[in-house]
């Protein structure tokens, strides 16, 4: 009985309720939901979709189960991808000063391909072209920059 939970709305937020033995499923729906509740499910705590922390954002009730939205977890992802660059954006920032400083316009141009290269990685298609969870996160910011394909769709 422990392994069951309950998955319900409120409003447009997904809540989890993780009962301890405590409150019955039935006390827990007749009792505890929020009023604003506008759906419900109880289901088996390892049906929930892989990947917890990284795309609860992106879960959604369905009928039968809980799924995750990809269109959500692809702009998750995204916005990950675009945070883990920042600090490297940041130092090419420097780099790219110095060299004006010093007149070395190779060096600029170089640095200036660099950027471009990080500013284009939420747009690789390996992000669209990913089917489920588990692909995305193996999608990290240094994988994409190997991808020597990558090249071909900027």
């Amino acid at each position: 009985m422990l392994d069951d939970i309950i998955v319900y709305l409120e409003g447009d937020v997904l809540c989890i309720a993780y009962l301890s033995g405590e409150v019955s499923i039935e006390d827990y729906i007749t009792n505890h939901l929020p009023p604003t509740t506008t759906k419900y499910k109880v289901i088996k705590y390892y049906e929930l979709p892989k990947n917890q922390n990284t795309f609860f954002s992106a879960w959604e009730l369905t009928d039968d189960s809980v799924i995750v939205n990809m269109a959500k977890a692809r702009d998750i992802h995204r916005t990950i991808l675009r945070r883990e660059r920042a600090p490297q954006l940041t130092a090419l920032d420097v780099a790219f000063m110095r060299a004006l400083e010093r007149g070395d316009t190779a060096n600029q141009q170089e640095i200036t391909a660099q950027k471009q290269t990080l500013r284009d990685i939420p747009v690789h298609p390996a992000i669209e072209g990913a089917q489920t969870a588990d692909e995305l996160i193996t999608l990290t910011l240094d994988y994409l920059l190997t991808q020597k394909s990558f090249a071909m769709f900027l």
